[in-house]
């Protein structure tokens, strides 16, 4: 089994007990911390119409709190050179 990496820099809670039913939790993110993250990960990042993008899996824990992670699995090809592992800023 992959060993499950938490996207540092990304917080989701569950909608406060008084959010109206179309709120479904809020994603609090510190910029320094997701950008530190996917500069170290740059191996799993991703590039779609010219932009880099991170993966991630938004996942609901045995006691129904989420967490955010990191989208390891990469498609097998004969070419993997079309993956980039520039910085992501």
């Amino acid at each position: 089994m992959a060993k499950t990496t938490y996207v540092k820099g990304l917080r989701v809670f569950p909608p406060h007990e008084s959010a109206p039913d179309f709120v479904k939790g809020t994603l609090l993110i510190t910029v320094k911390d997701l950008i530190d993250f996917a500069n170290e990960n740059a191996e799993y990042l991703r590039d779609y119409n010219g932009a880099k993008q991170l993966p991630c899996q938004i996942l609901s824990g045995d006691d129904g709190r989420l967490s955010i992670t990191l989208d390891t699995w990469k498609p097998k090809s004969a070419d993997n050179n079309s993956e980039s592992t520039l910085p992501f800023v």
